[in-house]
């Protein structure tokens, strides 16, 4: 057996153990940054914080189109349910955090489809675009659109957008 450190045999006795955070200091960590994504971002929609703010508000825009400014709110919420009292935290963060993304998506898709620049069907290439619901609306929006047609396809992503708000909150 090759020996990585030296002559004497390292049993692993030598390492100093790893100071493990407590669940408290977990918990507070992911709320203070929570926070802090959430108001940097919505300071970015709001044009003042600087040019790493622009890069941010263009990113989430690119990404979520119209609802992009819902990504920095949902951070606020989600930072805010979990500043709760242990006994008055919501019980099943997975499906909670699974709502507010069904949400998001949900609704990207509508704007996408209906968004600022009008019904999808008078696109002449909606597939070119990204459009109000920036590229998550396309990516959701688009093939729905192609196997349910439109309306069917708002109706899908109405619905999305309640299960995600009863789930979320």
């Amino acid at each position: 057996m090759r020996r990585m450190h030296g002559d004497a045999e390292d049993d692993g006795a030598n390492l100093a153990p790893i100071p493990q955070l407590s669940a408290e200091t977990r918990h507070g960590i992911a709320v203070v940054a929570l926070f802090t994504f959430g108001i940097v971002g919505v300071l970015a929609f709001a044009g003042v914080a600087g040019r790493a703010g622009v890069a941010i508000a263009d990113a989430l825009r690119a990404v979520a189109g119209l609802a992009g400014i819902l990504i920095p709110l949902l951070f606020l919420v989600v930072a805010a349910l979990l500043l709760r009292d242990a006994e008055h935290r919501p019980r099943g963060g997975a499906l909670q955090l699974f709502g507010f993304l069904l949400l998001l998506v949900s609704v990207t898709g509508l704007l996408h489809i209906f968004g600022a620049n009008g019904p999808l069907d008078s696109h002449p290439a909606p597939w070119k675009t990204s459009g109000s619901g920036g590229y998550l609306g396309l990516v959701l929006a688009q093939p729905l659109v192609s196997v349910f047609g439109i309306t069917a396809t708002a109706v899908i992503l109405a619905a999305l957008t309640l299960i995600g708000c009863f789930l979320g909150f």
